[in-house]
């Protein structure tokens, strides 16, 4: 399916899952945030609202999550602060890739200056 038809599908859903066991960033879930549309996510997409994660394993929890994201009130809030989620995790994405090209080794040096610098990126990159 192109993405252009994806959107306009999500557009018309009610609600969509994303109750996985490991994700990174979610690309599906950033789809269905950007048309707007409710989610339930594991916490293993951890820039979307805490309120409505729900257990991978337990079916109780997505069920009441689901009724929990169809309330007409609630709704638009989850799904705006789904959008700033998207946004804050977009924006430090952005400036971590920024500072890591901005350390970048020379490609032009020999191979182990490289993987040195590389190294010495690394290292300041990590918390």
């Amino acid at each position: 399916m192109p993405h252009r038809e994806l959107i306009h599908t999500l557009a018309d859903m009610d609600c969509a899952l994303q109750v996985s066991f490991a994700e990174t960033f979610n690309i599906a879930a950033a789809d269905c945030v950007s048309v707007g549309l409710p989610i339930v996510p594991s916490d293993q997409v951890s820039w979307l609202s805490p309120l409505v994660m729900a257990q991978p394993t337990d079916s109780n929890d997505i069920v009441d999550k689901l009724a929990l994201v169809n309330r007409p009130l609630f709704r638009g809030l989850i799904s705006r602060a789904n959008g700033r989620g998207l946004a804050q995790y977009c924006d430090s994405s952005r400036v971590a890739w920024l500072d890591y090209f901005s350390v970048m080794p020379d490609c032009s040096a020999p191979p182990h200056t490289q993987v040195a610098l590389h190294d010495a990126t690394m290292q300041q990159l990590t918390p």
